[in-house]
């Protein structure tokens, strides 16, 4: 752009009589410009989904499970409780054991600063009245937290988890279904 700029005042300076060339040179100035202007539209694009992937990555995937059968080494296995349910078997040991829930995620500390040193988790029911709620201290990058089952009934819940003011699952809430 600047070699153009250049060329064409030259000509221009030196007084020659060469409107054609000076002509051509603009045209290509124009498209020149006209590209520049497109580039740096698809860069502006471009860093706006950056930023909202940077969002999405700052998101966790959560585990949430109980373990059935817990203290028999050859039948114990975790119970994923997801917003699908489960099954009659493992509902009906849900409800008679009362097994306490598992949240498991992995958080990567970096994406957040220094200024987030905890999150709080809640769980709610399917009216969406808050049940219970914790604040734990980001103490490593693997975090458990263990919801108490003191008397959880058959229905559907739903898990929040906050770090400051930034919600951590990626559609605000994880669902869970106790039944089948």
């Amino acid at each position: 752009m600047g070699q153009i700029r250049a060329r064409i005042q030259t000509l221009e300076f030196e007084g020659l009589n060469t409107s054609r060339e000076i002509k051509l040179l603009n045209e290509e100035k124009s498209e020149l410009e006209k590209k520049l202007v497109e580039s740096n539209k698809t860069i502006k694009i471009q860093n706006e989904q950056i930023v909202g992937l940077g969002e999405i990555m700052r998101k966790v995937n959560i585990d949430c499970y109980y373990v059935f059968q817990k203290g028999h080494p050859i039948e114990e296995t975790k119970i994923y409780l997801t917003s699908q349910g489960i099954s009659e078997k493992y509902v009906k040991y849900f409800i008679r054991k009362k097994p306490d829930i598992c949240v498991e995620f992995k958080l990567a500390k970096d994406l957040f600063g220094d200024e987030i040193g905890k999150i709080e988790l809640k769980l709610y029911n399917a009216s969406g009245v808050e049940i219970y709620s914790v604040v734990k201290a980001i103490s490593s990058e693997h975090i458990k937290i263990v919801i108490p089952n003191k008397n959880f009934a058959t229905a559907k819940y739903s898990i929040a988890l906050k770090a400051g003011d930034k919600d951590l699952i990626l559609d605000e809430r994880y669902w869970l279904k106790i039944s089948k």
